[in-house]
């Protein structure tokens, strides 16, 4: 092969393989949002490998639009029929009437007790993010000042994030093991799809 012609397979194989290795980036970027997505609202550990938090059981005041307001996939009627629904349920629970003459039940266990109410009290006191799912299904990836990220979607959620970042620390960033995971991944794939390209070149 003359000296021209592999200069122009070698060129031509090296583009396949940049092409190549973006497309990798995009798949393992996906694998590793899949990851964050499962650590932060099904294990609820921030990107530090501890506990976001854990929820308060100091009494709270909830009315039957605590449960009715929630959208999403949360089983608000649970808490409204163990809570409201018939005359025997609302003779049990403790009424408070606030400032502006509305009525509600103080709810023993608090906030931990109102999360197994709607079906969300998997994980106990450990805080978990997945109420409604709307946070976690605006998780998208992204473009950012030329490079793919992984990122919020809309403004709303990326306030609520922000607001999570304030209250328990950094929790949507990928952690460490997260990012060594991906670069060996990354550097994986870019050291196959060029070797390719240099045995197709020759």
């Amino acid at each position: 092969m003359k000296a021209q012609d592999l200069a122009a397979n070698l060129e031509r194989y090296m583009r396949l393989a940049i092409r190549k290795s973006q497309r990798d980036q995009i798949e393992l970027l996906n694998k590793l949002k899949a990851r964050m997505i499962r650590r932060i609202f099904l294990q609820g550990i921030a990107a530090n490998g501890q506990a976001i938090g854990t929820y308060s059981t100091k009494p709270m005041l909830v009315g039957s639009t605590s449960f009715t307001n929630l959208k999403g996939r949360v089983k608000s009627s649970n808490g409204v029929s163990k809570i409201f629904a018939t005359k025997q349920a609302r003779a049990k629970q403790k009424w408070v009437t606030t400032k502006s003459k509305q009525r509600l039940v103080q709810l023993e266990g608090g906030y931990q007790e109102f999360r197994k109410l709607v079906g969300r009290g998997r994980n106990g006191s450990k805080v978990n993010l997945d109420l409604t799912g709307a946070l976690r299904e605006s998780i998208v990836i992204g473009s950012s000042k030329g490079a793919l990220v992984i990122g919020i979607k809309d403004a709303k959620n990326a306030r609520k994030k922000q607001y999570l970042h304030m209250k328990y620390g950094t929790v949507f960033a990928a952690s460490k093991q997260e990012r060594i995971w991906f670069e060996n991944q990354m550097e994986k794939a870019i050291q196959k799809n060029f070797e390719i390209a240099l045995q197709n070149a020759a």
